[in-house]
């Protein structure tokens, strides 16, 4: 007992010094762990961040690389201005590029409601089919040696002439375009030179599917050119567009028939925070459908023709920048 009681008497407590220095210490450490606990967790969330953003941008991106891959279907009579007033679907494939005055076309989107509108073809019906447009007539008896036999308007599927090698093209409300793959630039009372510096247009049709005809889109009035480009008289019917087309070299012109989709990119304020996201919106119907989200936190996206002598076209989409947590 008395060895025990020794031990036990001789044991000593940390003066105050002590206490105070490894207080100091554990505060120290502490800190620095808490400061770099909370550093971590920072870069953390920029990280998560950026990752959001590059992911959002990265969809959005690809939203309209699909679409804009298609778009040569909007360079036959798709109207829609840019921010000088030209249409930013002008194309002069017929004249050199250095040439040309006022050549490069730009939209910009970085205000609610603004929008592009485009036409763009469907790729799953494959490409235009070459149709003969007397192929849609009927040839009545030849009256006389000095009068032409009658020709009767049927249908473009006259005799299932379209559906026997496009079964698909042929549905109800699909958006049809009939174009002729020739230039022409309008004529000038008067003026017997042409004038390069205009842009030719191809004569076309866009129309919309019922049954075995093809009815005028006339919702899509303000987005397409119905005039006949040689004359600008108002083409109002596919007759009257076939009857008007321009010979090709021969006797019988030719022309393509595809299937198309209207697309409308725009941007709309979010629900809640109030910054713009971009939307994307289809045609069917009569109507644009319900629209799609692209991108968030959008503050502008340009689209950009550095020449209208080449049917390429490039965009950016330009984000709001996050603030740094």
């Amino acid at each position: 007992m008395k060895k025990i009681n020794q031990v036990y008497t001789n044991q000593k407590g940390l003066t105050l010094v002590e206490v105070m220095v490894t207080s100091a210490i554990f505060v120290v450490v502490s800190s620095a762990l808490i400061f770099y606990l909370n550093s971590t967790l920072r870069d953390q969330k920029n990280l998560e961040a950026k990752i959001d953003d590059s992911t959002d941008l990265l969809v959005g991106e690809r939203f309209l690389e699909r679409d804009l891959i298609y778009i040569s279907a909007s360079m036959f009579g798709w109207t829609i201005s840019d921010i000088n007033n030209k249409n930013f679907f002008d194309f002069i494939p017929d004249y050199p590029d250095s040439l040309i005055i006022n050549k490069s076309r730009e939209i910009k989107l970085e205000k609610s409601d603004q929008e592009i509108v485009f036409l763009v073809d469907q790729p799953q019906f494959g490409v235009p089919l070459v149709y003969d447009p007397t192929s849609a007539y009927q040839v009545g008896e030849k009256p006389n040696i000095n009068t032409s036999a009658p020709l009767t308007f049927v249908s473009v599927n006259n005799g299932s002439v379209v559906t026997n090698q496009r079964p698909d093209f042929f549905k109800d409300n699909h958006l049809i375009l009939l174009d002729a793959p020739v230039f022409v630039r309008p004529k000038v009372k008067g003026v017997t030179s042409v004038n390069m510096q205009v842009p030719p247009r191809s004569p076309a049709f866009l129309g919309v599917v019922n049954g075995n005809s093809v009815l005028k889109a006339t919702d899509l009035i303000g987005y397409f050119n119905f005039t006949n480009p040689y004359n600008n008289q108002v083409i109002n019917d596919v007759d009257q567009f076939f009857r008007q087309l321009p010979s090709l070299g021969g006797g019988s012109p030719y022309v393509r028939i595809r299937v198309v989709q209207v697309v409308k990119y725009f941007l709309m304020p979010a629900k809640e925070g109030g910054r713009l996201n971009l939307y994307r919106a289809v045609y069917a119907n009569g109507a644009f459908q319900k629209e799609q989200l692209v991108s968030e936190r959008v503050k502008f996206v340009r689209f950009y023709r550095a020449s209208i002598a080449s049917s390429l076209l490039s965009y950016t989409i330009e984000k709001e920048a996050r603030g740094a947590l």
